[in-house]
């Protein structure tokens, strides 16, 4: 799938999303930009072997509405980095999407609310050996269940898939903190 058409259909997806929110919803969004810090657990062996078993992973989310209890959905634009290199081989991949959070079964006032959400996006691979180097641009998702504590702090686990670089797989599992600002 060539750049463009993954530019156009983010473009696209990011410009509904913004203009749902602001039709849904003239308030401002309560703590809007999150933050999340961790590790990225790749599935792929050949991945693991090249580098390590554990990468560095950053997200940023900004919320494009406010959350109610009638509609305790969110959508969003995210950001995230998953990274590693050893001994002159290296994995990068940077996702920027668009998503949804669910918040489940909580009210007002509760201090613990768990949540689900998905997003999809386009995905910057770069990858490189002593036998390759590959930069590549793919269509990826991810898939994302948490716990959110006094509507701030949240501890994170993601499923990525970052599409293919090389006839590797870029996917695996995040487990990430986080604060919303």
């Amino acid at each position: 799938m060539n750049k463009t058409v993954i530019t156009g259909f983010v473009a696209l997806a990011a410009l509904f999303s913004v203009s749902a929110a602001a039709n849904a919803q003239s308030e401002d969004v309560q703590k809007p930009v999150t933050i999340k810090l961790g590790v990225f657990l790749p599935s792929n062996g050949t991945i693991k072997n090249a580098t390590n078993d554990a990468f560095f992973a950053v997200g940023a989310e900004l919320a494009l509405s406010k959350t109610t209890a009638q509609d305790p959905t969110i959508p969003l634009i995210y950001a995230d980095y998953n990274g590693d290199s050893k001994n002159g081989a290296h994995l990068y991949d940077t996702g920027v999407g668009v998503g949804v959070k669910q918040y489940l079964g909580s009210g007002p006032n509760s201090s613990t609310v768990p949540y689900v959400g998905a997003g999809v996006g386009a995905y910057f691979d770069q990858a490189k050996d002593s036998s390759f180097s590959e930069n590549k641009t793919n269509l990826g998702y991810k898939l994302d269940v948490g716990l959110e504590f006094s509507h701030a702090a949240l501890i994170e686990v993601d499923y990525q898939d970052g599409g293919s670089l090389h006839g590797i797989r870029a996917n695996g599992v995040d487990i990430l903190v986080g604060y919303r600002f």
